[in-house]
Formats: structure tokens, C-alpha cells, sequence
């Protein structure tokens, strides 16, 4: 009897840690959506309310809003896409940006639980 409790901590222990790293794994993905969604939500009201500026700005600006490492201009999808927009009309901007590149846990995510999964993120406002 004395050794049963060892017995059960070493059987208990495995699933205690998957669960705590799936929690931690989720609450980074939860953190990296919400940060994305405040950097998109950020370009695309630049965008709204400066619609002189073109396109490729508009990625840089993402780019450069963008909290997390990594982030390349061609991950970044504006729309209109060939031209700037008119007054009146709806601006989007997309972040698609692999989990596997999100620093510290995406490596993780990516080799130990096989993730291949993308983060895709928009905003959307209407150009004054």
C-alpha cells in the first residue's frame, strides 16, 4: 500500500501535463488572434480614413502594426487590392500567418502535436 500513490501520480501525471499543455497552447493561439485582430483592425481604419494611401502601403502599415515576429507583407491581403478605394466603400485587411512561425509555442504546436494549422484574421471598414 505505501507504494500505491507513487503508482498513481506516475499513472495520473502524463495526462495532467497534456492537459496543462493544451491549455497553455490555446491560450497563446487565443492571444495571437486577439493581437492580429487589434493590427488588422488598426491598418484597415488607417486605411478608411486615409484612402489616398495604396495597397502596398496598406501592408506595410500591417506589417508594421503586427505584434508578433515575423509577419511578411505578402501574408497580408487588402481589398480593393489594384487600386486605392473610393468614399463609400468597404476596406479589408487579412493576415494569413502559419501557427507553426508564432514565437515559443508555434515550434511546439508545430513538431509536437503535428500542427499546420493558419491563423486568418480581417477587418473591415467603410473608406471616407
Amino acid at each position: 500500500m505505501r507504494g500505491q500513490a507513487l503508482v498513481e501520480t506516475a499513472l495520473v501525471m502524463p495526462l495532467l501535463m497534456a492537459l496543462f499543455m493544451g491549455i497553455v497552447s490555446f491560450s497563446f493561439l487565443a492571444l495571437a488572434y486577439a493581437d492580429f485582430t487589434e493590427a488588422t483592425s488598426q491598418a484597415a481604419q488607417w486605411w478608411a480614413e486615409n484612402p489616398d494611401q495604396t495597397p502596398a502601403q496598406v501592408q506595410q502599415q500591417a506589417v508594421a502594426d503586427a505584434p508578433w515576429p515575423g509577419l511578411e507583407a505578402s501574408q497580408v491581403q487588402v481589398e480593393p487590392a489594384d487600386s486605392q478605394p473610393a468614399p463609400g466603400q468597404w476596406v479589408t485587411v487579412r493576415v494569413v500567418y502559419p501557427v507553426g512561425d508564432l514565437p515559443g509555442i508555434g515550434p511546439v504546436l508545430k513538431n509536437l502535436f503535428h500542427v499546420g494549422a493558419t491563423l486568418r484574421v480581417s477587418s473591415t471598414y467603410l473608406a471616407q
